[in-house]
């Protein structure tokens, strides 16, 4: 899986994100947008952890370098998170069992008081294998 902190003082209610293809040919079919507002920066264990997104046969990313775009429904879209995960639940197309290369994440949106929300930007700690990186952008309101 891949995460991405938005630091200690901010959350996110995260209603649409994307992902995009590296240049290889092997992409993933299924996986999970999750959340988690834990203080600890949550384990690889799944407690505190929350699924904002799944997805199942998912062949949207097809060609290497697509952006693939999703909307985050009620009433995942309405939790306030700390952190954002992207967790691989089945094989890529290559039959691989994990994300590869490394990936950057921005989001921005709304601060609570009404102004327009700093930006955050981070990057993913990439696994073996998959060959696939992604950028994940999160159009969503903060939460001080």
């Amino acid at each position: 899986w891949w995460r991405i902190d938005l630091g200690p003082t901010r959350r996110l209610c995260c209603n649409y994100y994307t992902v995009r293809a590296d240049g290889s040919t092997n992409f993933p079919r299924h996986w999970e947008l999750q959340g988690s507002a834990a203080e600890d920066g949550c384990s690889e264990s799944e407690e505190g952890w929350v699924t904002l997104r799944r997805h199942e046969g998912d062949a949207t990313l097809c060609g290497p370098g697509q952006w693939g775009a999703w909307p985050v429904l009620p009433p995942a879209s309405h939790l306030p998170v700390r952190y954002l995960r992207l967790k691989l639940t089945g094989p890529t197309t290559a039959g691989l069992g994990s994300f590869g290369g490394g990936a950057g994440a921005r989001t921005g949106g709304v601060g609570s008081n009404g102004a327009a929300g700093a930006g955050a930007l981070g990057s993913f700690g990439g696994g073996y294998g998959a060959g696939v990186s992604a950028g994940v952008t999160a159009t969503s309101t903060f939460a001080a």
